[in-house]
C-alpha cells in the first residue's frame, strides 16, 4: 500500500486533516479507472504488468517476477513490461504534479474518485501559496526508482514528464516553476529516495497519535 504523508511548516500533517482539499492516492483513479495507488507501489506495478501481459498475479509470484525483474524485461524489449513502466511514469508524474498544484493553488480536479460519492475537493486550505522542498519516495518503489534498471525504464521518463507538466502548467507562476525546475528539468533535490524501512510504521503511529489527541480535545 502507498503511504501518503505530508510535512508542512515543520509539522506532520495527517491526511485525515487534509481530506477536504487533498485526496489519498488510493481514492483517485486515472482515465482507465484504476486507482493511482496501483502506480505508486511495488505490488501495484506487478498488477499493471499482469494486465498488460495477461499473466496472472499468482503465476508472477510463483515465478518470482517482481518489479525489478519486470524492469529488466523492459530493458530486454518485453512490450508488456515497456507498457507497464510507460503507464507508471505517466501517472506517477501526474500524481506528483497534482500534489504540487493542490498545495500551491488548490485542487484542479485532475483525477476523478474511485468512490463517486466522495465529497469534492475544496480549493481553499491553510497552506496555499506554499511549495514542497522535496518529494520523498521510499520502500520498494524508492529502491526501484533508485536502481540502475529502474532509473532507465521509470525514473528518467517520470522526471521528464513531471518537468514538462510543471514547465507548461497554467496554474503555477514562474517563480514556483523556478523553485522546482532548473531550466526545463526538475532540480535533483526535489525528488529523493529514502532507504528508511520504518517510515510507514512511524507514519501510521504518529497519525494514530494525532487522531487520539484530537479526540481528547
Amino acid at each position: 500500500r502507498a503511504a501518503d504523508a505530508l510535512l508542512l511548516n515543520g509539522k506532520l500533517v495527517a491526511f485525515d486533516q487534509t481530506k477536504s482539499w487533498l485526496a489519498k492516492s488510493w481514492e483517485m483513479k486515472n482515465d482507465a479507472g484504476l486507482s493511482l495507488e496501483r502506480y505508486a507501489s511495488a505490488s501495484g506495478i506487478q498488477h499493471i504488468y499482469s494486465l498488460h501481459s495477461g499473466i496472472e498475479i499468482q503465476i508472477l509470484n510463483q515465478d518470482k517476477i517482481y518489479p525489478p525483474m519486470i524492469a529488466n524485461k523492459a530493458l530486454e524489449g518485453d512490450q508488456a513490461a515497456i507498457d507497464t513502466f510507460s503507464d507508471c511514469a505517466k501517472y506517477l508524474a501526474l500524481l506528483f504534479y497534482e500534489r504540487i498544484v493542490a498545495l500551491y493553488c488548490g485542487t484542479q480536479n485532475i483525477f476523478e474518485f474511485i468512490n463517486p460519492k466522495r465529497a469534492r475537493l475544496e480549493n481553499s486550505h491553510p497552506y496555499l501559496k506554499q511549495v514542497f522542498e522535496r518529494i520523498v519516495v521510499g520502500q520498494r518503489l524508492g529502491d526501484l526508482l533508485n536502481s540502475r534498471t529502474g532509473n532507465q525504464v521509470l525514473t528518467l521518463p517520470l522526471l521528464r514528464q513531471l518537468s514538462e507538466l510543471i514547465d507548461k502548467s497554467e496554474y503555477l507562476p514562474e517563480d514556483v516553476k523556478t523553485h522546482y525546475l532548473h531550466g526545463k528539468e526538475l532540480k535533483s533535490e526535489r525528488l529523493v529516495f529514502s532507504p528508511l524501512r520504518e517510515a510507514p510504521a512511524l507514519g501510521a503511529g504518529i497519525d494514530a497519535y494525532l487522531v487520539y489527541q484530537s479526540a481528547k480535545i
